[in-house]
């Protein structure tokens, strides 16, 4: 697939990996990315001691603010919530 502009260049970078909500409180996370994310997802993990967890009615957690250094999340439940998080920043570079 050839771009446009063949002098443009398209890039993301991402953060990914596993993160532990703690349970009945905040986890704040440093992404690591250069700016504010653009996209993010969580995505529970099941399975292990705390699968079950997972598996609930309503929200269970939600995300609380998100900026340049960091991503806050709010666990509701009294059980921590393993999960998957990808959070990415998109850009385009012309030369």
């Amino acid at each position: 697939m050839a771009l446009r502009d063949p002098q443009a260049v398209l890039g993301t970078f991402i953060n990914a990996g596993v993160l532990c909500l703690a349970p009945s409180a905040r986890t704040c996370i440093a992404h690591g990315l250069p700016e504010t994310p653009d996209s993010f997802s969580y995505t529970p993990l099941i399975g292990g001691a705390t699968g079950a967890v997972c598996v609930i009615g309503h929200a269970a957690w939600f995300v609380e603010s998100w900026d340049a250094p960091a991503l806050v999340f709010v666990n509701s439940t009294s059980a921590g919530i393993r999960g998957y998080l990808r959070a990415a920043v998109e850009y385009a570079v012309i030369f």
